[in-house]
């Protein structure tokens, strides 16, 4: 690959686009692949350009399932859970170990490269002709196996979006059939529509920036100790904030009360009394909440922070 692939990215939708131009196609959370493949070479590239190649050795195979000279494809690179769930915090660990460490994690969290786009095929470009195109296109020129998959697209966006949160999926991708393949989000082709999941947290104190209050430390009871799961402050009214900044004294205590976040700087310190519902997508690999936002205070106790995860 000579110049960077841009990819093209769904832009965020509250609704699922209805009517027959469109498709509707699981949202893997992973990382989105970009793969240049031929009969004796492959590249896979993040969206931002890193090869990775060596990563993610397993996927080499693709090019003895190429059933043309050369391809450029687009999709996602995914780690399946015990659960058989698409796990981010996998992917991550994956897409941070190569050599000896790509082979070793290979065997314990295989990655799986499901493809959703072809963007040229015998060094055609033909990222213009519209998404049905391609995606026939795909289907003559890809064998899928274990590893390797197409991904499937399906007529009702709302029941693929119900389904996907039964299983506690990302989300649902809608795409219009004769869309051109566009880098970016300059387009009005692609939606993405995520499902939100709540936990309740304990606030264990306030963190300070530039001597006012920026974000809250939060966290959840395991095994009757409290472990840190993140900074939040996205969705907490700047009143609300300072309001908690004055009932600080009544709060306060010296040390954190988080077994596994024993300092951080210029945070004020709270005895764990209060609660709050949090939106959030995902995990991160060390155990942060991914997208977090603050939807408001409860009444409900501590110890009910067991870690149960809620579906919106």
């Amino acid at each position: 690959m000579n110049k960077l692939i841009r990819v093209m990215e769904p832009n965020k939708n509250k609704t699922i686009p209805q009517g027959s131009e469109w498709i509707h196609e699981i949202k893997w959370d992973g990382i989105r692949g970009v793969s240049q493949v031929n009969d004796d070479a492959f590249e896979i590239f993040t969206k931002k350009g890193n090869k990775r190649g060596t990563y993610f050795p397993e996927l080499k195979q693709i090019n003895k399932l190429l059933k043309c000279d050369n391809a450029l494809l687009d999709g996602e690179i995914v780690v399946f859970n015990e659960l058989n769930k698409p796990s981010f915090q996998d992917i991550l660990i994956r897409e941070r170990s190569k050599g000896v460490h790509a082979a070793h994690y290979q065997k314990i969290k295989p990655v799986h490269y499901i493809v959703f786009d072809c963007l040229a095929v015998n060094d055609e470009d033909i990222r213009q002709k519209p998404l049905n195109e391609r995606k026939d296109i795909l289907k003559e020129i890809l064998i899928e196996n274990e590893t390797i998959a197409i991904s499937r697209t399906f007529n009702d966006g709302d029941q693929l979006y119900h389904l996907m949160k039964e299983k506690s999926y990302e989300g649902v991708v809608s795409k219009n059939k004769d869309s051109p393949y566009i880098a970016g989000k300059k387009h009005d082709y692609w939606y993405k529509n995520k499902i939100s999941r709540k936990i309740l947290g304990v606030v264990g104190g306030i963190h300070m920036k530039s001597g006012q209050p920026a974000s809250i430390p939060i966290g959840i009871y395991r095994d009757n100790q409290l472990i840190y799961i993140g900074n939040v402050s996205i969705g907490l009214k700047q009143e609300e904030m300072q309001l908690l900044y004055q009932y600080a004294h009544q709060l306060k205590r010296d040390e954190a009360p988080f077994i596994n976040l024993p300092y951080q700087e210029d945070t004020i310190w709270f005895n764990p009394l209060l609660t709050c519902w949090i939106h959030f997508f995902e995990w991160t690999n060390d155990g942060h909440l991914r997208h977090a936002k603050i939807q408001g205070f409860t009444k409900m106790k501590p110890d009910e922070a067991s870690g149960e995860e809620l579906v919106e």
